[in-house]
């Protein structure tokens, strides 16, 4: 298959955020699909801005100098790795909800997902054993003049955090590291 002509835009995007699946192993499998048993939570009411930045799957790339200068052929090794870190802004719509998935409750673990939703840094849904807070999130991009054409970036294991700002509308911002060594790409 080439590479499509067509231009991708912030409305041919769709986040999803899951959580542990039923055997383990995340909340989206290999085809970008919720893993058996895994809760997900599409987000709505969002400005399209989804931003992610990937430090280089290889590490960073320690530059060696002589007395201050790059040398010929330059002296370079690879380093630490780092993670992958994401922000988008969605619109608050509800707080918290104990028999339906909000927002704000996939945020703080709260509500119906404190007790319906299991981090993806379990080993699995019945150990439940995971000490940091983690979910899937998976954006999906959709050719719009073919809904067959779908590519999903999967970022696994990802801790967030939010902001949340007063405006027409109210505002959450949303960071978030992923502790994956790269992202997942399908499609």
């Amino acid at each position: 298959m080439t590479e499509s002509v067509v231009v991708k835009t912030k409305i041919d995007g769709t986040l999803t955020l899951a959580s542990q699946s039923t055997a383990g192993g995340g909340g989206f499998v290999s085809a970008g699909t919720v893993a058996s048993g895994a809760s997900s939570y599409v987000v709505a009411y969002e400005a399209g801005d989804f931003s992610m930045s990937v430090p280089g799957v290889q590490g960073a790339v320690n530059n060696f100098l002589d007395r201050g200068k790059i040398t010929s052929p330059a002296s370079i090794r690879l380093g630490d790795q780092a993670p992958i870190t994401f922000s988008f802004t969605a619109m608050l719509r509800h707080i918290t909800d104990s028999g339906a998935d909000t927002l704000m409750d996939i945020l703080n673990q709260t509500g119906n997902v404190d007790s319906n939703w299991t981090s993806t840094s379990s080993t699995s849904i019945a150990a439940d054993d995971a000490e940091v807070w983690t979910v899937d999130l998976k954006i999906a991009i959709t050719n719009p003049g073919d809904a067959t054409d779908t590519h999903f970036i999967v970022l696994s294991q990802v801790a967030l955090n939010y902001s949340i700002a007063e405006g027409d509308p109210d505002s959450i911002s949303i960071s978030g590291t992923s502790f994956a060594a790269a992202p997942q790409y399908v499609g």
